[in-house]
Order: C-alpha cells, then structure tokens, then sequence
C-alpha cells in the first residue's frame, strides 16, 4: 500500500526522530563510560557537561516525539545527578 505524500512526509520525519533519539542514547552510554574511567577533574567536569547537553537533547527529541504521534514510553530519559 502506497503512502501518500503527506502520510509519507510524517513517517519520515518519525524516522529521523527516531534515529535521533538512538544517536543521543548510544552517545550518552558512551560519555557515562567514559566518566566512570576518567580521574582527571577536567574531564570528569567536561563530562558532566556533556552528559547535561545530551540529556537536554534527548528531552527535545521526546518532545519533538511525542509532537509527531510517537509513543515515548519504549524510550527512557535518565537525568543526571
């Protein structure tokens, strides 16, 4: 069954929200791990405030979800402390 352009339009972006909120999960896995093993102040503050700037851009994304009809539940947002 063929889509048309408009419902097409709409699975797209769904799509690229979708991809984008992986993106940020998968980046914030990795800075975490990365903060675990770090004993250098610096890094550890670096990491804190990239661990804050990815969490205000998976909040974004869920919004952005949830504004375009997808279920934010399958996805969790885990606030730094």
């Amino acid at each position: 069954m063929k889509l048309k352009p408009k419902e097409d339009e709409q699975q797209k972006v769904r799509q690229e929200i979708t991809q984008e909120l992986s993106r940020i999960a998968q980046r914030i896995k990795e800075v975490e791990e990365l903060f675990d093993l770090t004993y250098d102040p610096d890094m550890t503050e670096a990491y804190v405030y990239e661990l804050r700037s990815l969490n205000a851009k998976y909040s974004s994304a869920l919004k952005r979800a949830r504004h375009n009809g997808l279920s934010a539940e399958v996805y969790q947002s885990k606030p730094i402390s």
